[in-house]
């Protein structure tokens, strides 16, 4: 979708993102196309909402990218904003980048300024915030946003959760409550005393996030089984990784016929484990199989990740089935038991793994990445 030369930022099923550099300055250029006839009738709404509320950010002095254009562009809508250069996802910012608390505590500012100003944003999450390494933030993303009389209560409270909830998984505690203290110290006195003791309402907070985390996990599971953010379809219907080159999905599938459950395929800086099925049920397990591994992987449980599903796992068809996880190019079976501190982290996220017979399960090994749960070794059970 995106035009030569353009360097893409984010490809979404129905939207994308690239930033174009030219004559007239650098731009971050945004673009529907929902996959289906009757998704692209509501691309101009999606549209027009989001210029509209990044200009009525504008107004109120928030953080946001200026809105430059909006119109038409190949039959598709377009909008265009001032690009800030330097800046990137607070989803793609490392714990152990250089200023990383400092980018989680301007991102928890910005929260506080976007509610003190009663925008309410529909889909506040790491990928919706931008920070540099001056720390500074902005909010992009204003599709579904609604602005009104700041919230001093619940409402609050729900986004911190759901951030919270997004971010807990993958950031050290000590950056959550350096992001906790800033956002807190932002807020209008009257939020403050609306949503009552700062300890209690962190400790709330961080019980809740944790439930929501696991429900939101669950509830958008079966974006492992279609066309999604997560997977791409390939040749012949296959379920295929987004972030898995070309390359890679051309070499297992040419294994596939050949392959049995077990079989070990090493490419350079990974190794694909295959599961085979061959009648319908053995098809159900393996789909139980790809859903856990998708579920580890969104809980960034250290575990082999979904990397292709061939032949429709799941359906009621009797035929070959296989699908592959993707572990680190060292890993290797162990017959060690899964290890207390994975245990404790399944249990984290609400999980807890049952061997299929009864047994402590056997955990993968990795010299880089430690010790590893393979989906099809345990049963998952939330």
């Amino acid at each position: 979708m995106a035009p030569a030369g353009a360097e893409l930022l984010r490809q979404l099923p129905g939207r994308a993102l690239w930033v174009e550099r030219g004559a007239g300055g650098v731009r971050a250029v945004k673009v529907w196309r929902a996959p289906g006839a009757l998704g692209r009738c509501f691309d101009r709404a999606r549209a027009r909402a989001e210029w509209r509320g990044l200009r009525r950010a504008r107004e109120l002095g928030l953080a946001v990218p200026e809105p430059l254009f909006l119109g038409r562009w190949c039959g598709h809508w377009r909008l265009e904003m001032a690009y800030v250069e330097g800046t990137r996802a607070l989803g793609e910012v490392r714990p152990d980048d250089p200023g990383s608390v400092a980018a989680y505590a301007a991102a928890a500012r910005l929260v506080a300024e976007l509610q003190r100003a009663g925008a309410r944003m529909g889909d506040l999450h790491p990928g919706n915030l931008l920070v540099d390494g001056e720390g500074r933030a902005f909010a992009v993303d204003f599709a579904k946003t609604r602005f009104g009389v700041p919230d001093r209560g619940p409402q609050l409270r729900r986004e911190v959760v759901r951030l919270v909830g997004e971010c807990r998984e993958g950031v050290p505690a000590r950056h959550l409550m350096a992001a906790a203290r800033e956002w807190w110290r932002a807020l209008a006195e009257e939020q403050r005393r609306a949503l009552g003791p700062r300890r209690a309402l962190f400790a709330a907070v961080a019980a809740d996030a944790r439930l929501d985390r696991r429900r939101r996990v669950l509830r958008e599971s079966d974006r492992w089984c279609r066309r999604s953010e997560w997977v791409r379809i390939g040749a012949g219907g296959a379920w295929v990784r987004a972030d898995l080159s070309a390359e890679r999905e051309s070499a297992l599938v040419a294994r596939f016929h050949g392959a049995q459950s077990g079989t070990l395929v090493r490419l350079p800086g990974a190794t694909y484990v295959a599961l085979i099925a061959t009648s319908a049920a053995e098809r159900r397990r393996l789909l139980e199989h790809w859903l856990a591994a998708g579920r580890l992987a969104d809980h960034a449980v250290p575990a082999a990740r979904p990397a292709l599903a061939v032949g429709r796992p799941g359906s009621s068809r009797s035929e070959r089935s296989a699908v592959w996880f993707e572990l680190p190019e060292d890993a290797k079976p162990t017959h060690a038991p899964v290890a207390a501190v994975l245990r404790a982290l399944l249990l984290d996220r609400g999980l807890r793994a049952l061997p299929p017979d009864g047994r402590l399960a056997p955990v993968w090994t990795s010299a880089r990445a430690g010790p590893l749960v393979l989906a099809g070794d345990l049963d998952l059970v939330p």
